[in-house]
């Protein structure tokens, strides 16, 4: 069963870049940014929803705000019992707050952007020049061995106030948000990649999901035995990718993607429908046939797991592309283990 819930919208805003993650208490919270217009570098909120164990939606309550441009790519994760966020403002800073109450409250803000700082030393094709930073969005996850690892773009390598070209890589805190280090840049496809969302592996490893901006039209995975160390990236064949963010979780040992996966014409044009989901029972090598969750417009989206086993998927669609707006997927676990 498959059951629709509208979670952002109104207030003549446009809701982006959506996000998911789920309390030990099974607290449902879902961020977004809430623009003032549907530009990347408009004036925004960061804001959150919870859903309360007994299913009960709370009033958004805004986390940052940014009068004069962005506050962006939220970034949840849980360690300990406590949620963290990391989030960017203007693209030029990151930060991470904590709230140990269930996300009722936020601890003041901590600058992590020295970690971002630390790839410019890389020495890389294009260099890590970069003037444009982000995380995820969302992806943000914890390993085997306690690893927290967030998978992080870096762009506007060639002028400011631009996302492309960029690379991709990650970066990950052994002692629960404490501190951060840089991993690896993973290696360069044309273009480059950019936003990614990261998956723990059984065997203690994690896979990386790839927005391709290349005109393969084929997402992006690569390997790492760490969260640091990178494999070189291949391209699935039978994942179709229009230059669009994608969403990776583990559910036992599935593998779970969704994306706007159109078909005919639509995949040149780049078109942003048919939001699909598809499993990996083998880390992510190859992916089964898609299951259509959403047939008309549907963009980003974020992916979480319930206590009950059901999977919830937070995504973006629209009728007016300046004023988007997000609705939360409840998928039973017999529509996705059977695939």
């Amino acid at each position: 069963m498959i059951t629709r819930t509208a979670v952002f919208g109104g207030a003549g805003l446009s809701y982006r870049i959506p996000a998911l993650c789920t309390l030990p208490d099974g607290t449902l919270c879902a961020f977004c940014e809430a623009r003032q217009g549907g530009g990347d570098w408009n004036p925004m909120d960061l804001i959150m929803r919870r859903r309360t164990p007994d299913g009960r939606w709370l009033d958004a309550q805004t986390i940052a705000g940014n009068p004069h441009g962005p506050v962006h790519n939220p970034g949840p994760f849980v360690v300990n019992g406590e949620l963290h966020l990391l989030y960017g403002m203007d693209y030029e800073r990151f930060y991470q707050v904590v709230s140990r109450d269930g996300g009722l409250t936020f601890s003041e803000p901590e600058d992590i952007t020295y970690v971002f700082e630390s790839f410019r030393d890389r020495d890389v094709p294009g260099g890590i020049d970069w003037r444009c930073i982000a995380v995820g969005p969302g992806g943000v996850t914890q390993l085997k061995n306690g690893r927290i690892v967030a998978p992080v773009w870096l762009g506007g390598l060639d002028k400011p106030r631009r996302h492309d070209p960029c690379q991709t890589g990650s970066i990950y805190s052994d002692d629960g948000g404490k501190t951060w280090n840089a991993g690896e840049i993973i290696d360069i496809f044309p273009l480059g990649p950019s936003e990614a969302q990261i998956a723990p592996l059984s065997d203690g490893g994690a896979l990386i999901s790839l927005r391709n901006q290349g005109q393969q039209h084929k997402r992006g995975f690569a390997w790492s035995p760490d969260g640091a160390h990178w494999s070189k990236p291949v391209l699935a064949d039978n994942v179709c990718e229009v230059n669009c963010q994608g969403s990776l979780i583990s559910v036992g040992d599935l593998m779970v993607i969704t994306g706007p996966e159109p078909e005919g014409d639509d995949i040149q044009k780049r078109e942003r429908k048919h939001l699909t989901l598809r499993v990996s029972r083998d880390e992510g090598h190859t992916w089964s046939k898609g299951l259509v969750l959403v047939e008309g417009t549907a963009g980003y989206s974020a992916l979480a797991l319930q206590p009950d086993g059901a999977l919830m998927c937070l995504y973006e669609t629209w009728e007016d592309e300046d004023m988007l707006r997000q609705e939360l997927l409840t998928i039973t676990p017999d529509e996705f283990e059977k695939l």
